[in-house]
């Protein structure tokens, strides 16, 4: 039976998948005592080494599977996969401890009972289980699953062992857990409230792109005014670095535009010469749509469609002529021309096309690297940063505040490196680093300990500055028309005409619902809601980017049977939501407890 399971269901190849956190256990079984040294660790958990076998194993597969759904994976994405690998192998391990400590596992009717009502991955396709409609059949499953024989197979004894030791402790402390943390009856009620009071009403608002802030008007005592008055924000549990750097984008240069030129005359010469237009654009066109159909695109169409340059020469040619290279956007284009009609008093163009690219060369890259090496080396042999990049005509950026253990950023995006740099090396400056668009160098910036820095979050203060500006501007525009809204009362047509401002009105909608620039059951409007006078305009109140008034024509809320009925009928759906997040919360703590050591940049310029 099973063999011939292997040779009919391809659906067991996923049960190793299923079976990973199993596995796993069986590379974490080594220790310091078994000759593992420290370069085969990806990390540590509470000081127990973490394989770097079975991490990279596990890497190269969910790699793998990406890239056979037809993606090509870059550097971020990579960097993305193995920080989420190394996060289930530290979640594993640390969960493991708890089941081990709470004597938590699955019984063999846990295990039955679960594949029962969660048969694996790929099963609903397996022929052996397709009933006479060749669709998924419940009990010819049930009855394989009755076989006794089914578990003497290795690849079931896999599930069974993650099942129980995995999946169904994790199903049992996350009841522990949501029993231990009880959703109050008042948190049902409040919650019922919002959903089901309703509003009938006007609101008048105004958004603040119309109030825009310059942010270097920011002064920084603005900033440190709202950064000692909130001393619970911009806390940074890791460490965190700023630093200056230089970049040097990998745009191509006008000996790859000229390169691409070349190629272009190339492939007019053979169309001018007689060859078959079509053939050209399947052999040499880089516009993988059009190239596919001998560069057809697709027939009578209008020139708006495309960008002006190609559409200026197209316009140019007769039927059946060919066009000399034109250069747009997307890079050279040799245009053939196979007619045109006038229709609806606008000319359309069937045309084709063999699109040249102009790609950035090998050539091009060694000599920004170059560049870059050379500006190393001035740093290195004493001249500073900002010397060494003035020297080569390059402007300084500063990042923004980079978190010790996540995937860094700069403008041109995602770049490997730079994490390992700031926060394992004492070299003064970086080695050349890049990504796919640029090559950076990096100087040596400042780190900052744990905790409430005001030089390292004086962006994010501007920009918080900025917008709370940009809200007083807002809210004292609508204060100022609150005489002529009044005498508006209601009339839509009358308020819009006040300017910059607009209405939305309410007709029985909850105090739980979205309001533009303040969100879902939005605290501000619950306050002017229990503050509201009846046919009278309300106080400004300022959301995150919206500023606004209203206007209450009356309001309905739920009776206390109403009430105790929506906190009855609420309680098991409550439940099941805190049970969903409690395990989350309760590994985020177990977590910061833990000595948690990762070695990836051992390995990787993450």
């Amino acid at each position: 039976m099973l063999n011939t399971i292997r040779e009919n269901a391809k659906w067991f190849v996923a049960v190793p998948i299923v079976c990973f956190g199993a596995l796993i256990f069986v590379d974490w079984g080594m220790n310091p005592g078994n000759g593992m040294t420290q370069k085969n660790t990806v990390g540590e958990v509470d000081g127990e080494k973490l394989s770097f076998e079975a991490f990279n194993q596990e890497v190269e597969a969910q790699a793998k599977q990406a890239t056979g759904e037809g993606r090509e994976l870059e550097a971020l994405q990579y960097a993305e996969i193995r920080a989420n690998v190394f996060e289930t192998f530290v979640r594993l391990k640390l969960s493991q401890a708890d089941f081990e400590k709470y004597s938590l596992s699955g019984s063999p009717i846990e295990v039955l009972e679960h594949l029962k009502n969660n048969p694996p991955p790929g099963a609903e396709k397996a022929p052996i289980f397709m009933g006479p409609d060749s669709q998924f059949s419940r009990p010819k499953y049930l009855q394989w699953l009755a076989t006794p024989k089914v578990f003497d197979d290795p690849y079931m004894q896999a599930m069974e062992a993650q099942l129980t030791t995995t999946t169904i402790p994790e199903r049992q402390i996350s009841h522990l857990l949501a029993a231990a943390q009880p959703i109050s009856d008042l948190e049902i009620r409040f919650r019922a409230k919002l959903d089901r009071s309703k509003l009938w009403a006007t609101f008048l608002m105004v958004t603040t792109d119309s109030f825009m802030v310059d942010p270097s008007t920011v002064t920084d005592a603005e900033m440190k005014k709202w950064f000692e008055s909130h001393p619970d924000t911009l806390w940074h549990s890791k460490s965190a670095a700023i630093a200056p750097y230089v970049t040097l984008s990998k745009a191509a240069s006008k000996a790859d535009s000229a390169y691409a030129k070349a190629q272009a005359d190339s492939v007019y010469a053979m169309a001018t010469a007689g060859q078959n237009f079509e053939e050209l654009a399947r052999n040499y066109s880089e516009d993988p749509g059009s190239a596919k159909q001998g560069g057809d695109l697709g027939g009578f169409q209008s020139l708006k469609r495309w960008v002006p340059e190609f559409g200026t020469a197209a316009r140019s040619l007769d039927s059946g002529k060919i066009s000399t290279p034109i250069q747009s956007p997307f890079g050279w284009h040799v245009i053939l021309s196979k007619g045109r009609k006038i229709e609806n008093a606008d000319t359309l163009y069937a045309l084709s096309h063999v699109l040249i690219g102009v790609q950035t060369s090998p050539e091009t890259i060694d000599s920004l690297k170059l560049v870059a090496e050379n500006l190393r080396k001035l740093v290195k042999a004493g001249s500073t940063f900002g010397e060494a990049a003035s020297k080569f005509g390059l402007k300084i950026d500063t990042t923004e505040a980079l978190t010790e253990g996540t995937k860094s950023s700069l403008a041109s995006g995602f770049v490997p490196g730079i994490n390992a740099y700031l926060f394992n090396s004492d070299e003064g400056v970086s080695e050349v680093l890049e990504n796919r668009t640029a090559v950076h160098v990096v100087g040596r910036g400042k780190v900052f300990e744990p905790g409430r820095h005001f030089e390292l979050d004086k962006k994010a203060l501007r920009d918080i500055v900025v917008a709370e500006k940009a809200v007083a501007g807002a809210k004292a525009w609508i204060e100022g028309l609150r005489t002529k809204a009044i005498a508006c009362d209601t009339a839509k047509a009358c308020l819009n005409g006040l300017g910059r401002v607009y209405t939305q009105v309410f007709e029985g909608r909850p105090l739980s619902t979205f309001i533009e620039g303040f969100g879902y059951s939005s605290p501000e409007l619950v306050r002017l809601w229990k503050t509201a006078k009846a046919k009278e305009w309300t106080a400004v109140v300022g959301g995150k980017t919206t500023a606004g008034m209203m206007r209450m024509d009356s309001s309905r809320t739920v009776t206390q049977a109403d009430e105790d009925k929506m906190v009855a009928d609420a309680r098991p759906l409550a439940l099941r939501l805190r049970s969903r997040g409690v395990t989350q919360n309760w590994y985020a703590w177990r977590k910061s407890l833990a000595k948690v050591e990762n070695h990836l940049d051992r390995y990787f310029r993450d």
